[in-house]
């Protein structure tokens, strides 16, 4: 567990991923297959190639050229940008006289801010709505037919792998440039493959959803056999993310289990056709 989240930190702040077979020289690398290999995890480009048998620069919108090969990786988490930012979410905030975070710029929003997102505060003073996380989980229906009946006679090797590129491709390029320039009060526990596990305020996750299933429609040009289920349910920011994953899990499952292509959302299950007409209303 000490080892994850040290990985944890790590991830949100590299922008290169290197390889090797011989003990880093910096103290941000985890050992695997009883340390005959190691991955470092660098800020900066001050690694010494040559230590390195593989090295993956992580895309990000503000480098235009890369100098090692690129890897999409949704490692994005909220951060505060100003000590105003810092100040405006206490005001709202019901766990502030308990707070004992550094206010400052740049570092990581607690599971409190990001649920105060979701609190609105009239000219009078007087608080509106619910200091609650929503917990986002989401996958591709039958992936494995995809892959097996999708191609079918078209089958190869260099179209498998393009398939899974472009689908793991939309799950950590595009939710990663999404979050980071819409919706930066999302944090991201895990996104890429064919699946994605979110937490933010309820209502940004509920907005995000929408959206994120439209634009996977796009995405798959619209293909009728592909399609996304999901799972969203709100949560107090102390209760356990682990349990809530296990709620938001066994609802991921109740849309799978009424037909695919659904979200289940307050224990309500609907087509994403009908959450997009609920938001009309």
């Amino acid at each position: 567990c000490a080892e994850q989240k040290r990985m944890g930190k790590w991830l949100t702040k590299s922008k290169i991923l290197a390889y090797s077979q011989e003990k880093p020289s910096i103290d941000e690398y985890f050992s695997f297959f009883d340390d005959k290999y190691y991955l470092s995890f660098w800020e900066k480009d001050e690694l010494d190639t040559k230590e390195y048998y593989f090295i993956e620069q992580l895309y990000s919108p503000d480098v235009k050229h890369y100098k090692y090969g690129t890897k999409y990786l949704a490692n994005y988490i909220p951060l505060f940008n100003s000590e105003e930012e810092f100040n405006q979410l206490c005001y709202k905030c019901g766990a502030r006289d308990e707070c004992e975070m550094q206010r400052e710029a740049g570092i990581p929003k607690a599971f409190d801010c990001i649920a105060t997102k979701a609190i609105t505060i009239n000219e009078k003073g007087d608080k509106f709505g619910s200091s609650m996380l929503g917990i986002l989980k989401a996958d591709v229906d039958h992936l494995g037919f995809i892959f097996s009946l999708g191609l079918e006679k078209k089958m190869s090797i260099s179209r498998y792998l393009t398939l899974s590129r472009m689908m793991d491709f939309f799950f950590s390029g595009y939710i990663y440039q999404t979050l980071s320039k819409k919706y930066q009060n999302i944090y991201t526990v895990y996104s890429g493959g064919d699946d994605l596990f979110l937490i933010s305020d309820w209502e940004t996750m509920i907005q995000f959803a929408k959206e994120m299933y439209s634009d996977f429609r796009e995405f798959t040009c619209k293909n009728i056999d592909i399609t996304l289920s999901s799972g969203i349910t709100a949560i107090k920011p102390k209760f356990p993310i682990r349990r809530g994953a296990d709620i938001v899990s066994e609802l991921l499952e109740d849309s799978k289990n009424h037909g695919r292509d659904r979200i289940t959302l307050f224990n309500t299950i609907v087509k994403w056709q009908d959450l997009t007409e609920l938001f009309q209303l």
